[in-house]
């Protein structure tokens, strides 16, 4: 049976959620889109960022158009559809551009759709990331944000197709280039005002999702950092150890 993750987060009937960090943003972006369209909810997904044009059984529609216009057919267009990508533009790269957070804050006001589901930032398929001096980028009417790290990254050698951003990276985290990334240096990425979360709303929840999971090469990695996280981050709670991809995965979850 499969397991429903947006359960497991407690996702409720009117949420603005915003997924930052690297190693499976996006797959979780989809699969949480569809529970939730599952239990009948009508669902907004985005990007206060860039956000790669979707494969077909992502989403019901793609909706590119100006904000303006936006505002005008997005009632009408989810009385049909009840999951659909929306964007500005799509950019020669196949990515759809952003919109502006004050236009994702008055759609959540709004309630033009039940959830809205945005990503923050980008990671260009790494494992792992550190937020550069303009990321993330977070709505500040965020109900829950999860950070997500890729559990692969863990063990592996510290380099730039491991990690993204990596100067920034070593910065926060004081692991050198080339060095062994060991779970319990990633706890800057979580507690430094410069990190991951950095910019969340105070009054947010936040969920970290340590992804990939269901390897086997991964089986125990995440538990060490996840427990650090809630001892050192009062913002935290919970922590989830599961697979975006694998629905069949039952995730571990640790909390306070």
């Amino acid at each position: 049976m499969s397991v429903d993750l947006s359960s497991i987060f407690d996702i409720g009937e009117h949420e603005f959620i915003t997924l930052v960090g690297a190693g499976g943003k996006t797959s979780l972006l989809y699969r949480l889109s569809k529970e939730i369209e599952l239990k009948g909810l009508s669902v907004i997904i985005t990007t206060s960022t860039k956000i790669f044009f979707p494969k077909k059984e992502e989403c019901e529609d793609v909706i590119i158009k100006k904000e303006e216009e936006l505002k005008n057919s997005l009632p009408s267009i989810l009385k049909r559809k009840k999951r659909i990508v929306i964007g500005t533009k799509v950019l020669p790269n196949n990515k759809i551009d952003s919109l502006s957070t004050e236009f994702l804050n008055e759609l959540y006001m709004k309630r033009e759709a039940d959830v809205i589901l945005c990503e923050g930032d980008g990671a260009k398929g790494r494992f792992l990331k550190a937020p550069n001096l303009t990321e993330p980028i977070i709505p500040k009417k965020t109900t829950l944000l999860i950070p997500v790290l890729g559990l692969n990254g863990i063990g592996n050698i510290f380099d730039d197709n491991v990690v993204f951003r990596p100067r920034f990276f070593e910065k926060i985290t004081n692991i050198k280039l080339g060095e062994i990334i060991l779970e319990e240096k990633l706890l800057p990425l979580f507690s430094s005002p410069e990190g991951i979360m950095k910019g969340s709303p105070s009054d947010c929840r936040i969920i970290p999702f340590f992804n990939q999971a269901d390897e086997k090469k991964n089986h125990g990695k995440g538990q060490k950092l996840a427990e650090m996280i809630l001892e050192s981050v009062p913002s935290i709670k919970k922590v989830i150890i599961g697979s975006a991809r694998n629905k069949d995965f039952k995730p571990v979850v640790i909390e306070k």
